[in-house]
């Protein structure tokens, strides 16, 4: 199937490891422009070694979304060496854990949430003008909707996905849709289930078989294929939608 996606233009955040790297990969196989960063040097050059071939149609900044400033300056840069802008993919997220519990929730909000939607509010005068439709996808997860996991990141999980459906019904008549991806247990290599499985393997071959009903856990490139449809004209009657990938590991229909 053609996506309808060659020579189309996207910024992604959080690109640089893991399920937004994974993104970055098809989004650039698809042969489209691609804006990605991060606050980390050594993933940034990774990045970069990874992605040579790719290099006209790749621009790897080192930014921190928390900062407004740096978020207009990628903007800027996508803009300068691509012109146009038709997709932002919001994937850079953390589970804060430690400090007091004001700061855990502070932070916790400001880099699910905040983050996101001021980036989001940024890139608008951009989206409108695309000639695919405008398209916002955000990262979120199942335990936006499931227990398990700390409270403060369920809670901005949950957040995201109630500010994409609100978002949807506002932008969709400017020609932009917005869309939440909700990943189950994901392992990429350096993430947190990969730790885990790694230090704990008892106890993760429990979780396994009690909480995955597909007896492991989902990669990295089975939630970026899901993304790129979604961003993809293909998909223009998927507005407002809440799409869980988790091999059936939700529990709740919510």
């Amino acid at each position: 199937m053609d996506l309808l996606l060659n020579q189309a233009s996207a910024i992604v955040s959080g690109g640089t490891k893991g399920i937004g790297l994974a993104i970055v990969n098809n989004f650039l196989k698809e042969g489209m422009n691609v804006t990605t960063f991060s606050r980390n040097k050594k993933n940034i050059d990774s990045t970069k070694r990874k992605f040579n071939s790719f290099s006209s149609q790749i621009n790897i900044l080192e930014a921190n979304i928390l900062d407004e400033d740096n978020c207009k300056k990628i903007i800027a840069s996508h803009i300068k060496k691509f012109k146009t802008l038709d997709i932002l993919v919001n994937n850079a997220g953390e589970s804060i854990k430690n400090g007091t519990t004001k700061d855990k929730w502070g932070q916790s909000f400001d880099i699910n949430v905040t983050a996101h939607v001021i980036l989001s509010e940024l890139v608008i005068p951009h989206l409108e003008k695309s000639k695919i439709g405008g398209n916002i996808v955000n990262i979120s997860s199942i335990f936006g909707r499931e227990s398990g996991g700390n409270p403060q990141y369920n809670a901005s999980k949950a957040a995201m996905i109630s500010f994409s459906k609100s978002y949807a019904n506002l932008l969709i008549k400017k020609g932009i849709r917005v869309n939440t991806i909700a990943p189950g247990s994901i392992r990429f290599t350096g993430g947190t289930w990969d730790k885990r499985v790694k230090n704990e393997p008892k106890e993760m071959r429990n979780f396994i078989q009690q909480n995955l009903p597909a007896g492991r856990f989902g990669t990295a490139n089975e939630i970026a294929d899901v993304v790129t449809f979604v961003c993809s004209p293909k998909a223009s009657w998927i507005v407002g939608s809440a799409i869980n990938v988790d091999g059936g590991q939700s529990r709740s229909n919510i």
